[in-house]
């Protein structure tokens, strides 16, 4: 590991910027070849039911496609159309649902309160018992 670094120390400047070229153009590459795979696998078969196509359809799910570097201004513009449209798919629940689960949950803290009110005069009559308190 410290020749790795001995060596880069030692390298020239346009030895290290033919390296950054080379990795920029592999990415690139593979940037390339992933666009491809993508645009054929989205390319519709003849028949539907093919299951060569089902299979295609399937890899397609594995491969994302890259997100284009979009410009900040009109995303700032759009966010709020985006958040409306995610408020709208939210399913919200009626008045008499919400109403009969706020009873349910009083009744639930009711029976537990006095549960555990019992559970505790039952400690304090067996430890008063014990001649503990």
């Amino acid at each position: 590991m410290a020749k790795d670094k001995n060596e880069k120390l030692k390298m020239s400047k346009e030895q290290k910027a033919e390296l950054k070229f080379e990795k920029k153009k592999l990415k690139e590459n593979a940037k390339q070849e992933r666009k491809k795979i993508y645009e054929q696998l989205n390319t519709p078969l003849a028949s539907e039911t093919d299951p060569t196509n089902i299979a295609k359809k399937a890899k397609m799910k594995k491969i994302k496609k890259e997100k284009e570097k979009g410009d900040w201004k009109t995303s700032f513009r759009e966010f709020p159309v985006k958040m409306v449209k995610e408020v709208n798919k939210i399913r919200w629940t009626s008045g008499n649902t919400l109403g009969r689960k706020f009873v349910y949950t009083l009744i639930f803290v009711f029976i537990f309160a006095v549960f555990f009110f019992l559970v505790d005069l039952g400690l304090q009559k067996l430890f008063e018992a014990l001649f503990i308190i």
